[in-house]
């Protein structure tokens, strides 16, 4: 499950790449939504569904341990100390991945913003249902082998061109 899929560029790279897997892309953003759902369309594997959805709806939309990874990729940091309640990655989220992720399954995270990471590590430190397998400030440099280091997205690319360090965290299910 990836969500906030975007322009799907990771999308539509991964599902092709494996062919065997199957996929959900989830977005909210109706125009990008649309010009997604159209490329899709053109693809040779059909492995995938996309959603128009937000990532809240997560916990209803899959069952208990139904999904062994979750993708949450370059997510709006909404920066501002009033707007941080609308930031996904909060107890809630937690809850929502715990539930649909399978034993051992993992979630997956990348960012360029300093604050955000710094936002997602806190809500880690009292957090004992995930084991964090990969926490990184510069994903690039410090792990260039990882599976996370292997694609980049159309925003990682711009903020890779600024110069801006690329967070990453893995956490994986107990």
């Amino acid at each position: 499950v990836e969500i906030g899929s975007g322009y799907g560029h990771f999308m539509m790279e991964y599902t092709q790449k494996f062919p065997e897997r199957n996929y959900v892309g989830m977005d909210h953003r109706f125009k990008r939504s649309f010009h997604l759902a159209k490329r899709l369309n053109k693809l040779e594997h059909k492995n995938f569904r996309y959603l128009r959805a937000r990532g809240e709806r997560m916990g209803f939309l899959f069952g208990e341990g139904e999904v062994n990874r979750v993708f949450y990729f370059f997510p709006d940091p909404w920066p501002k100390k009033r707007h941080h309640k609308k930031r996904l990655f909060q107890k809630k989220f937690l809850d929502d991945a715990h539930k649909v992720l399978e034993v051992g399954g993992e979630l997956l995270v990348k960012t360029d913003h300093d604050g955000y990471f710094d936002w997602m590590l806190e809500r880690m430190e009292n957090e004992d249902r995930f084991e964090v397998t990969l926490k990184t400030f510069d994903l690039y440099q410090d792990e260039p082998e990882h599976f996370l280091a292997s694609f980049q997205t159309k925003f990682e690319k711009i903020f890779l061109e600024q110069k801006i360090k690329i967070k990453a965290m893995v956490l994986k299910r107990k």
